[in-house]
């Protein structure tokens, strides 16, 4: 937003949103709308309707695909998922509640683009007795030892390339491939101390692959 033009930035967004609200559309049925997306200036917000598996699998993977559809418009994004009680009034555009500080102040600390697991949220994983996924298993997430601002930290983080595999017809190595150049091309948008976060990416990125 600092550093490009009011169009440009539209675009961008425009284009992220989109994808977003596509996929958020077939997660509705008759009881309710699953996920409900709202963004505000350079923010993305997800909210579920309840603390239910479903809706913890729905929202992993529409953050997963925040990241990806980030990375395709050229843009590095990092976020964070946590758990508690939400007030989100879209008419009244009323939102307020702990989950939204626990998220922004963690996403805040970390130096990659990544779907960090507040506590709140990796406790609330671990205490579900799954029927149908274990949100936890087969790489879905993993802990990383994360660059932050405080210095390397362990956290649990999503595995967003884990769903874009399972999203597209391609090989593990043609997708690793694929989002390893596009955020090699993001290289060229920086100079000094950014370079680390791109840098980070790209190691976080080859963990992904292996998990």
């Amino acid at each position: 937003v600092e550093n490009n033009s009011h169009a440009f930035v539209f675009s961008k967004l425009n284009s992220i949103v989109n994808s977003m609200l596509k996929l958020e559309s077939v997660f509705k049925d008759d009881r309710a709308e699953w996920i409900k997306t709202w963004v505000f200036s350079d923010s993305i917000m997800l909210v579920s309707c309840d603390d239910s598996e479903y809706a913890a699998d729905v929202i992993m993977l529409l953050a997963a695909s925040v990241v990806a559809e980030s990375l395709k418009q050229g843009l590095l994004v990092k976020g964070s998922i946590a758990f508690g009680e939400f007030t989100a009034d879209y008419k009244k555009s009323i939102f307020f509640g702990k989950p939204l500080i626990d998220s922004y102040q963690l996403e805040e600390e970390i130096k990659i683009s990544s779907i960090i697991l507040h506590h709140s949220f990796e406790k609330k994983l671990k205490e579900m007795k799954f029927k149908s996924v274990n949100l936890l298993t087969n790489g879905r997430c993993f802990d990383y030892l994360t660059p932050m601002k405080s210095g390397t930290v362990k956290h649990m983080h999503l595995n967003w390339l884990l769903y874009e595999i399972g999203k597209k017809k391609l090989e593990k190595d043609a997708i690793f491939k694929k989002y390893k150049d596009l955020v090699q091309d993001i290289y060229l948008q920086a100079s000094g101390e950014p370079r680390r976060y791109i840098d980070n990416t790209l190691l976080f990125l080859v963990k992904c692959k292996e998990e």
